[in-house]
C-alpha cells in the first residue's frame, strides 16, 4: 500500500491542480485486508477547490474518518449482507 500512496502525484484528486503548503509523510493507519497498516502520504491545499486533500486516500481507496480501506468495508458487508458503505 505503500508504493501505491507514494506513486501517486502531489495533486488534487478532484480537479488536478497543483497543491500548495505540502506537508509530506502524514501518517494514518488503516486497516486493511491483510492487517493493520502505517502509510504516510502527502497533505495539501488545493487553491483551486479551496480545500484540504489527501490525494493518496482516493487512489487506495480510503474514506474520510475511516480506518478501512473501501475493499475491507466491500468484504465485511458482504459477509454481514448490509451492502456497500456508500449506501449507509
Amino acid at each position: 500500500m505503500q508504493q501505491k500512496a507514494d506513486a501517486v502525484e502531489e495533486k488534487c484528486p478532484h480537479c488536478h491542480h497543483e497543491l500548495c503548503d505540502k506537508k509530506r509523510r502524514v501518517v494514518r493507519r488503516v486497516q486493511s485486508y491483510c492487517g493493520k497498516v502505517k502509510l504516510s502520504r502527502t497533505h495539501g491545499w488545493c487553491p483551486q477547490c479551496q480545500q484540504w486533500v489527501f490525494p493518496a486516500d482516493l487512489a487506495l481507496g480510503l474514506r474520510e474518518g475511516s480506518s478501512a480501506n473501501t475493499y475491507l468495508w466491500a468484504v465485511a458487508n458482504e459477509l454481514h449482507g448490509t451492502g456497500t458503505p456508500q449506501a449507509r
